[in-house]
């Protein structure tokens, strides 16, 4: 009985995986043009030329500043990546769902991780 309950949960795992995988853009570069860190509560990285996620043209990725280590993480990221003209990269979702207020569903997106690579 135990055997054929794990056998069940790790199918059911593996559906949930396989379903989240497909909703994920995975890593992608985002050259930078500009760091801002918004009003609105949100620091942003706008990208030279747009990203494109599920067909859609994404320009800029953007993070809330409620959390100020996470916030100073991002800009300071985002910041070594424009200096020196390496590529910022985050991993997001496709869908807006999780976007913070003031990153727009139809050109930017709030990344899960992010991080910088030598180009």
């Amino acid at each position: 009985m135990k055997l054929a309950l794990r056998a069940v949960l790790a199918a059911a795992a593996l559906a949930c995986a396989s379903h989240a995988a497909s909703a994920r853009a995975d890593w992608l570069d985002c050259i930078p043009l500009q760091v801002t860190n918004d009003d609105d509560a949100k620091v942003a990285v706008r990208c030279v030329t747009p990203v494109i996620i599920g067909g859609q043209p994404i320009e800029a990725f953007a993070i809330s500043s409620r959390d100020p280590v996470l916030a100073d993480r991002f800009v300071t990221l985002a910041t070594a990546a424009l200096l020196s003209g390496s590529a910022f990269m985050v991993d997001v979702l496709i869908s807006p769902v999780l976007n913070v207020p003031g990153c727009l569903a139809e050109n930017c997106r709030t990344p899960k991780s992010f991080g910088v690579k030598r180009r």
